[in-house]
């Protein structure tokens, strides 16, 4: 639903900002709307929870994911919209914002809602042992093959074992994935390395070209994002079988 984003940017750029789409990015975008409709209705056709009706959890998912959508893509074309229009001042120079300008601005106001969420919900809300901890706690796989016939045939392994306390229960040996706080951590701050990478590409993207290119490349970025994690993901099941 999120990829619709392409579509949402050449609307609001188009009758929200004026700004006229060459007849070729029209044909891309309507290739786009085809391709997700198709894949809509194929996912509707094979998708057992949608069999026995309508699932309102996700409606509402799919409800804020458009909702997202058409955030970003007013981010999109104002974007494009503040570093193209000709404002000057006093002395005639241009005044309009660079790309980094707008990175460094859409940081700061990402940062604090950011901070904010993980202090208050997180933190003090009494959600830190259950979303970040035992998460970290609990990766990994449960070795029952020194137990009897009779006590591991009583479990189902996709079912049980699934937690370290649930293994020690019943007698297992408990083998974690290997993450730890650091190691969270670690991640967290290459992530924010990868966003500050994602924005400046993005806002010189826009600036050279424009929304419609910035919100095509991020539907590549999406495309290549699934590969990736496929491939990562067969290789993780080869070294750790929880996953």
């Amino acid at each position: 639903v999120f990829a619709s984003l392409t579509i949402w940017t050449a609307l609001i750029r188009r009758f929200v900002f004026g700004q006229k789409l060459e007849t070729i990015r029209w044909v891309a975008v309507l290739v786009i709307t085809a391709g997700l409709a198709v894949d809509a209705v194929s996912v509707a056709m094979d998708e057992p929870n949608l069999k026995g009706g309508i699932d309102m959890t996700l409606v509402f998912g799919m409800l804020a994911a458009i909702v997202a959508a058409v955030f970003d893509a007013f981010m999109y074309t104002f974007a494009e919209h503040a570093m193209s229009v000709k404002d000057v001042d006093e002395l005639g120079q241009k005044i309009n914002p660079s790309e980094s300008d707008l990175c460094w601005l859409m940081g700061m106001i990402d940062l604090p809602i950011v901070m904010v969420y993980i202090v208050a919900y997180v933190v003090l809300g009494g959600h830190w042992d259950s979303l970040v901890v035992d998460e970290i706690k609990d990766a990994g796989k449960c070795d029952t093959s020194s137990l009897d016939g009779s006590a591991s045939g009583s479990f189902d392994q996709d079912e049980a074992y699934k937690t370290e306390g649930e293994c020690h229960h019943i007698g297992g040996t408990w083998e974690p994935a290997g993450g730890t706080m650091l190691s969270a951590g670690l991640l967290w701050m290459v992530q924010g390395a990868a966003l500050w990478l994602h924005y400046i590409t993005f806002f010189y993207c826009v600036s050279r070209g424009s929304s419609v290119s910035g919100a095509v490349n991020k539907a590549l970025q999406s495309a290549s994002i699934f590969s990736l994690s496929w491939a990562t993901l067969q290789s993780l099941a080869s070294s750790f079988p929880v996953y």
